[in-house]
């Protein structure tokens, strides 16, 4: 019997993990192959200028493909840089005496890893100096929010799932463990484009109160982030918990930018979204219908 040794290199614990997919992909993907096939032929027969025809349909094609993809992962980084600079701004007008302590408590280190159309983002919930659990499930929640909203803005939606479970981040490999894979069939089952949000996020959110990181100050700040936090999520119609981006308390408590303007702009997109597919016949666009 053969037999394989290894040792594992990582950090294990509780995660608050997302799993984030942007919708449409699969039928993008397709449309790049007959381009590229047509690109192909041209080029073989030295047909320039038809290679040249095919070439803009072909760039169309991985525009509304990898291009959509690219500007997806990309908005993501700059939410997370946006998201920091104003918290580093409000730790500015913070009077110095306490700003060592808030800033503590306001510190994350919030990782993503990108699967194709996908992102996993994931932030551990063991406390350090540099990292604040009631801080991180905020920030994880503001940040799939905020990147849910400007995804349907653009037309571009995603479909999520976030929870919190043990999970371990193995040194040049990535995290691995149920953390990941509760987030991934939450967003499987999500049916729809929003983020759902699964039963150990909601028992962590319900014992962030008892969380004491020693100060009067620190238990403050904790005790607005339970505020913030519980405040971003909320019930859809069917029962399920959800990441609330439409509610009152995300635009309170969330990343700057949603405003009652860019939320106009989603429902819009929905609206034609439910409208374009009711005009459709077949029982996969009254399914589509049915979801916007």
């Amino acid at each position: 019997m053969s037999q394989v040794n290894f040792e594992i290199n990582g950090t294990m614990g509780y995660y608050c993990v997302a799993f984030l997919d942007l919708l449409g992909q699969k039928n993008a993907m397709k449309a790049i192959e007959a381009p590229f096939r047509q690109f192909l032929e041209a080029k073989r027969v030295e047909n320039d200028k038809g290679a040249e025809l095919v070439a803009d349909r072909l760039y169309a094609a991985l525009t509304a493909s990898v291009g959509v993809i690219e500007t997806f992962h990309k908005s993501y980084e700059l939410t997370k840089i946006n998201t920091q600079a104003a918290l580093d701004a409000f730790l500015e007008r913070v009077p110095a005496h306490l700003r060592g302590i808030t800033r503590r408590e306001l510190s994350t280190d919030i990782k993503h890893e990108r699967f194709s159309d996908g992102i996993v983002i994931y932030a551990s919930l063991e406390p350090s100096e540099k990292n604040s659990p009631t801080q991180a499930l905020q920030m994880m929640l503001g940040l799939c929010g905020h990147l849910h909203v400007m995804q349907l803005k653009k037309g571009k939606p995603i479909r999520g799932g976030i929870d919190v479970a043990p999970a371990i981040d193995v040194e040049g490999s990535g995290l691995h463990g149920p953390a990941l894979v509760n987030a991934y069939l939450l967003e499987t089952n999500a049916g729809y484009p929003r983020i759902a949000v699964g039963e150990g996020l909601l028992r962590f959110m319900e014992a962030m109160p008892e969380y004491d990181p020693g100060g009067h100050l620190a238990r403050k700040i904790v005790k607005y982030q339970h505020r913030a936090a519980s405040a971003m999520v909320g019930t859809d119609r069917d029962g399920r918990p959800i990441l609330d981006v439409f509610g009152k308390g995300f635009r309170s408590h969330g990343p700057p930018g949603v405003t009652r303007q860019t939320l106009g702009e989603c429902l819009q997109f929905a609206r034609e979204q439910r409208s374009r597919f009711e005009g459709e016949k077949g029982a996969e666009a009254a399914r589509v219908a049915q979801k916007y």
